[in-house]
């Protein structure tokens, strides 16, 4: 039976990271969801070049407009230090405001 381990089930592999696996199924199986709302296996190539064409610029908008949400917003800063400052700088807005009420909380002790 051990000499045969390399078959066995993937959850008899605790020392072994799978993660990678699995998040690059679940990332094509997202991508191929995407694009299958442009195309189908009916189409011509011509038809086809202009479905990807509009997926791409539907998901370069989102990224643009993704982009300027972030840049142009700024979370509230409750104190003037800097720590603050630059958690605000390099956190995601939930992540920050999570910190920030440590961070309070760590200040009025």
């Amino acid at each position: 039976m051990y000499d045969i381990r390399d078959m066995w089930i993937p959850a008899y592999f605790k020392d072994l990271f799978l993660g990678a696996v699995l998040r690059n199924t679940s990332r094509f199986e997202s991508e191929n969801h995407f694009f299958s709302n442009f195309t189908n296996p009916h189409l011509s190539l011509v038809e086809f070049w202009m479905g990807y064409e509009s997926a791409l610029e539907l998901q370069r908008y989102g990224q643009l407009q993704s982009n300027n949400e972030t840049s142009s917003s700024v979370p509230l800063l409750n104190t003037t230090k800097d720590l603050e400052r630059h958690a605000g700088e390099i956190y995601t807005f939930a992540n920050f405001y999570k910190f920030q009420d440590e961070f309070w909380n760590a200040c009025m002790d």
